[in-house]
């Protein structure tokens, strides 16, 4: 009887510390690859605004700051790729950045914004582990 009593008690213990915890902190490590990919495209419309070009970045793990502005968070690897844009004719740069426990891929897209890579995309897999495989 104590033993099931003990079970139970234990199952809920650990459906509140999964939930709770777990679960808030993946959204915080989220959080801080969202706000350093804000970071890094501000950083690059601003070189490109004085320079007329946009500049690559790493991929490099934070703590990271550059004299451009460019803030990385803790524990967040970030990589700018600058390229062409064929469809415009234009510069344009590609941004990927993942959290070290994080599970998603983040990316920039051509009007500036931050968007979820799809998990499950092959293209989402291979950048994630190069990313993290390149600054272990």
């Amino acid at each position: 009887m104590t033993g099931c009593i003990n079970a139970v008690l234990a199952y809920f213990l650990m459906h509140i510390a999964i939930d709770y915890f777990l679960v808030t902190k993946g959204a915080e490590k989220e959080a801080l690859a969202v706000q350093t990919m804000h970071n890094a495209i501000v950083s690059q419309k601003r070189f490109f605004a004085t320079h007329g070009r946009y500049y690559a970045v790493g991929p490099v793990r934070g703590p990271y700051q550059n004299d451009l502005g460019l803030t990385v968070e803790k524990d967040v690897i970030l990589q700018v790729v600058p390229q062409w844009d064929k469809a415009k004719a234009e510069e344009s740069f590609q941004a990927y950045a993942v959290h070290v426990w994080g599970t998603g891929l983040l990316l920039n897209t051509t009007d500036g914004q931050v968007e979820k890579a799809p998990v499950d995309s092959e293209v989402s897999a291979m950048v994630r582990s190069k990313l993290l495989n390149s600054v272990k």
